[in-house]
């Protein structure tokens, strides 16, 4: 029923119809592609633009996993992901997710922080200010970008913003507990 030439459509077709569970370890069992369609699949998502890491992030149904990373990463419309197989659009997805999951974990190491407990007592734990936060500190400590401006940043740069900032507020407050001591 299901081989290497299934298209989306077909699959998408027949699952109506049938049950598929038993083909999904057989789909994404494979590896990332190196080409959909013609394009190249970057080695990492580091090189995308911030803006289109954001939107990879919305994905949350199964018809999101097929399309989104097509529609974002390379610009196609759904008519020519329909043509392509469920095999290579599967592993694309798969391989979306486990970027993005190393992505986020890298900015947990990096950002670790265990707050002081008279940040928690002012409310440190309920800032919570998620992408838009993070867009406007660079926007804030960086004057030159704008906020559209960080959204076609790619990611590793946005990272790498944020790395030195962290760096430096860190610098700063044990700078300042020293000056303290000094008093």
């Amino acid at each position: 029923m299901i081989n290497n030439k299934t298209t989306v459509r077909q699959f998408l077709s027949l699952s109506i119809y049938y049950d598929l569970v038993p083909y999904q370890s057989e789909i994404i069992s494979r590896g990332k592609p190196e080409f959909i369609a013609g394009h190249k699949v970057p080695d990492t998502l580091d090189s995308i633009e911030y803006g289109q890491r954001l939107d990879l992030q919305d994905m949350k149904t199964d018809g999101d996993m097929i399309f989104m990373p097509c529609e974002i990463l390379f610009k196609m419309n759904k008519s020519d992901i329909l043509s392509l197989t469920i095999f290579e659009v599967s592993a694309l997805a798969k391989w979306v997710v486990s970027e993005l999951n190393r992505m986020t974990e890298r900015e947990m190491v990096s950002f670790y922080y265990k707050p002081d407990p008279e940040e928690i007592k002012a409310g440190i734990n309920n800032l919570g200010l998620g992408a838009f936060g993070i867009i406007d500190n660079i926007v804030k400590s960086r004057p030159v970008y704008t906020h559209e401006d960080v959204l076609s940043l790619s990611c590793y740069k946005v990272y790498a913003m944020q790395l030195i900032d962290f760096k430096n507020r860190m610098y700063e407050k044990k700078l300042r507990a020293e000056y303290s001591k000094k008093k």
